[in-house]
């Protein structure tokens, strides 16, 4: 990824759990986040990231403000 994480929450069950860490990370602030559910990490993101691999089960959470920058 271009941009690091910049905090990682291990044992995160479920899309909505790191979705709410990700709100709640205000320095600096989540834009996005990534669950990975084989590891269950969750990772944030201060700017727009985005990986796709068919081969895990890494999800990527986007909140509506920031989802025209993945429109085509």
């Amino acid at each position: 990824m271009s941009n690091p994480a910049v905090r990682t929450v291990l044992n995160v069950e479920s899309n909505i759990a790191c979705a709410s860490i990700c709100v709640r990370q205000t320095e600096p602030a989540c834009v996005t986040a990534q669950i990975d559910k084989g590891t269950q990490n969750c990772a944030l993101f201060s700017g727009f990231e985005h990986t796709h691999d068919p081969s895990n089960e890494t999800t990527t959470i986007l909140f509506k403000f920031a989802a025209r920058f993945f429109e085509k």
